[in-house]
């Protein structure tokens, strides 16, 4: 991510944002339009702290922006067109723009705006989406507190905190781990691995609402112990983003009474996250 616009903010402050973020921010950064991880954090960097949207967005629901307000910027790729080998015309991203085209729901009046309502998290659903399953536990390990293999998954039943060991194994999946070769293995090590995937979980368990200050503790020691001093690069801090935010989106499930508030034009439904289990 840090090119161009992006020079300037490094991939690894935005995952620290995210971390921070309380979990009830993102639905309502994507009201209007499912905006990245990445972007979510830099909103709330800005300081935006309520549903965002843009000009027109507002315009779609019977508001409108008013005069005088600065708006908030985000981050958009910069595509461009070129000719492939075989002579195929395709876009390619060249880097980042910064846009500044999002307000607040504060900076805007007119129709009255209803009640945010909360959806849930749900693990069925989101192993659906992303296309794995949890199978039975079967190492007689009692250290280990689950594993991944391809597109499978298992969770000791005597996990310390079985939610956070899920989405553990789900970042490893969704980061690619499960499924390098073993070229591919040596190369790209463990250390670094295991902590794209705790990082992962930690941002996830934030954004649900159920990281609790002992599992934000043993994470970022477990996090330490893997990178062994090394820094967390910000190649690995753009995959983190990527596969928290796919997490995250899988399994977010908005309730049947928001579907007709979804109708407006260009319109998302109004949320909250909570997760159930």
């Amino acid at each position: 991510m840090a090119e161009n616009a992006k020079s300037k903010i490094s991939d690894r402050e935005l995952v620290r944002q995210a971390y921070e973020m309380p979990g009830e921010m993102g639905p309502q950064y994507s009201y209007f339009y499912p905006y990245s991880l990445g972007n979510q954090a830099y909103l709330w960097m800005q300081g935006a702290r309520e549903i965002i949207g843009k000009y027109r967005d507002w315009l779609n629901v019977g508001r409108h922006v008013l005069s005088g307000g600065k708006a908030y910027e985000i981050f958009r790729p910069n595509l461009i067109k070129v000719t492939s080998d075989e002579g195929l015309e395709e876009e390619v991203l060249a880097g980042w723009l910064r846009s500044r085209c999002i307000f607040s729901l504060s900076q805007t009046e007119g129709v009255a705006w209803p009640p945010i309502q909360m959806p849930r998290w749900d693990l069925a659903i989101a192993l659906g989406k992303l296309g794995v399953r949890e199978v039975p536990f079967t190492s007689t390990d009692g250290n280990l507190q689950g594993y991944a293999v391809g597109l499978e998954f298992a969770v000791s039943p005597i996990a310390h905190n079985r939610l956070k060991t899920v989405f553990h194994e789900l970042g490893h999946m969704v980061l690619g781990h499960t499924m390098l070769t073993l070229e591919e293995g040596e190369t790209y090590h463990r250390g670094l691995r295991e902590a794209e995937a705790e990082i992962t979980a930690l941002v996830c368990m934030r954004h649900v609402g159920l990281l609790d200050d002992e599992t934000a503790s043993h994470g970022r020691a477990y996090v330490q112990y893997w990178l062994d001093g090394s820094e967390f690069p910000d190649s690995s801090a753009r995959r983190v983003l990527k596969a928290a935010g796919a997490i995250l989106r899988a399994g977010q499930q908005v309730a049947s009474s928001h579907v007709a508030l979804a109708r407006a034009p260009d319109r998302e439904s109004p949320s909250h996250l909570s997760q159930t289990m």
